[in-house]
Parts: structure tokens; C-alpha cells; sequence
């Protein structure tokens, strides 16, 4: 599978936790990881947390 890169933007890290933690997560781990039902608690933390920054930044 091949990604085209269309464009790249800066945004605090506050404002994307989610890809901020999984960076971290990919980082500091070994082998290959799949998510094929319910997400990791940690991460979906994360989702909820980048969902109440974006809905209350305006």
C-alpha cells in the first residue's frame, strides 16, 4: 500500500494527543500491533481527551 503525502501541518501537541501517543507507543515498543475490536483503554483516553480540546477550542 503506498501514502501520498498531500500536506503537512504544525498543531500543538495539546491538540493531537492521539498521534503524540502513538508515536510514544511505537517508540518504546517491539513488533507488529493490530487493533481488530475494541481499541486499548490508553489510547482511546487519548481520542476522547483530542475530541473535548477540538470541541472546546471553537
Amino acid at each position: 500500500m503506498r501514502f501520498s503525502l498531500k500536506e503537512v501541518q504544525f498543531r500543538p501537541r495539546k491538540c493531537n494527543k492521539v498521534a503524540h501517543a502513538i508515536v510514544r507507543f511505537a517508540l518504546h515498543e517491539q513488533g507488529p500491533y493490530y487493533w481488530l475490536e475494541e481499541g486499548l483503554v490508553w489510547l482511546m483516553n487519548c481520542i476522547l481527551d483530542d475530541l473535548i480540546v477540538t470541541n472546546t477550542s471553537g
